[in-house]
């Protein structure tokens, strides 16, 4: 039976995740494959959807999922969500990783695991939680070993190889962008205040993330420049961030800005970008070079250990203080703009679509599979994952 392709991602929430699926289905769409697209009834991928795309939705509950078997991209953060669907168990799964941590969001100690920084020490409290180290492991080795993962990041890559000891590479593609700008970005040296540009949801999980930069801009030293830092986004945490005091930085606040009004005000407002992932790409459109995060700096770690946009966006063998950052930052603006526009072309999205679409036909996973493993867990770890994933939220 030929198997039709279904992005499966339920949400509530717009990030750059859920930019990277939608992005997904307009490249697929593009190439008359013949694809559907799983969500929330009142989830923010149906909401973003044009009204032609009607048909193309399938609600996660939909009793038509069970009718035909279907290549399912998904995320591994999903599996939940995957194993109680209508779906058969004949239909192909291909999971993306998308985040390191979400490897670890199926350990009862989780929240623990995620501030762990040494490897060898995370692996060690990792067997602690014997059965679900277990489960977990074959989970990792049958995905890696049946071409039912690929990988975003090769540092990510890297760490679950050492954590469950498997031999064999996972596929790996970079993550996908395409440019929104129509021309070439004019390159020019920065002026007498710095602008710096943050982009994300307000929420409990980048929240902490949020006032470790402020701190540290805080102390930064910019050469007698004025700082700002435009806040771009919204969420339940914007009180929180503005009854909160600020000396040296100026904060903006926006609200949140999509496609090509948030292209527009980053191309006229922002010098520096902050954070890490997609959004990285989006200020690289317009020439603008970025302060890239380490993970851990996610779970409220006063961690000063950056990379510059215009090296690779997962590698971390170079990292720098923000101090050390901006000294380049200040001294060579203009070249390094001109170095991280050149990144993009690395992340050209039909070329790296069309190697994601081969790698979801070359998954040898089915559903049934992961429902097997992952209904074999201890009862604790089932109530863990019932009353605290994000996923149920």
């Amino acid at each position: 039976m030929e198997k039709d392709l279904l992005i499966y991602f339920p949400s509530r929430r717009y990030g750059g995740s859920e930019l990277l699926f939608l992005e997904m289905l307009a490249y697929f769409k593009n190439k008359k494959v013949n694809v559907n697209i799983t969500d929330y009834k009142d989830g923010v991928l149906f909401e973003k959807l044009d009204y032609e795309d009607n048909s193309l939705k399938i609600n996660i509950s939909d009793e038509r999922l069970k009718e035909k078997e279907y290549y399912v991209i998904s995320a591994i953060s999903h599996i939940d969500k995957l194993c109680e669907s209508p779906l058969a168990d004949s239909s192909i799964i291909s999971l993306l990783l998308l985040h390191e941590f979400h490897a670890l969001n199926f350990y009862v100690s989780s929240k623990f695991l995620k501030k762990v920084q040494s490897k060898k020490i995370l692996k060690k409290f990792m067997r602690i939680e014997r059965v679900n180290f277990k489960v977990n492991k074959k989970i990792f080795f049958d995905l890696v070993d049946n071409n039912g993962v690929v990988y975003f990041n090769k540092n990510t890559r890297k760490l679950h190889q050492y954590l469950y000891e498997i031999n064999k590479e996972a596929l790996f593609v970079n993550l996908p962008y395409k440019s929104r700008n129509k021309s070439k970005p004019v390159f020019k040296e920065i002026g007498d205040t710095i602008n710096f540009g943050w982009v994300s949801r307000l929420d409990k999980d980048l929240f902490p993330s949020l006032m470790t930069i402020i701190s540290l801009l805080n102390k930064a030293n910019t050469k007698g420049k004025k700082c700002y830092l435009h806040i771009i986004g919204d969420g339940k945490y914007l009180k929180h961030l503005k009854e909160r005091e600020v000396r040296n930085v100026k904060i903006v606040f926006t609200g949140a800005l999509f496609g090509d009004d948030l292209y527009d005000y980053l191309n006229k407002n922002i010098d520096i970008g902050i954070g890490r992932g997609t959004i990285i790409l989006d200020f690289a459109s317009a020439g603008i070079p970025s302060i890239v995060t380490p993970l851990t700096i996610l779970n409220n770690i006063t961690v000063d250990q950056f990379i510059l946009s215009y090296e690779r966006l997962d590698d971390y063998s170079k990292k720098y203080s923000l101090q050390g950052i901006m000294r380049e930052l200040l001294n060579d603006y203009k070249i390094i703009s001109e170095k991280t526009f050149e990144t993009l072309k690395n992340y050209e999205s039909d070329v790296i679509f069309d190697s994601l679409h081969q790698n979801i036909l070359e998954s040898k996973i089915q559903l049934g599979d992961l429902r097997k493993h992952y209904y074999s867990f201890s009862n604790l770890l089932f109530l863990k994952r019932k009353t605290f994933s994000p996923l149920n939220s």
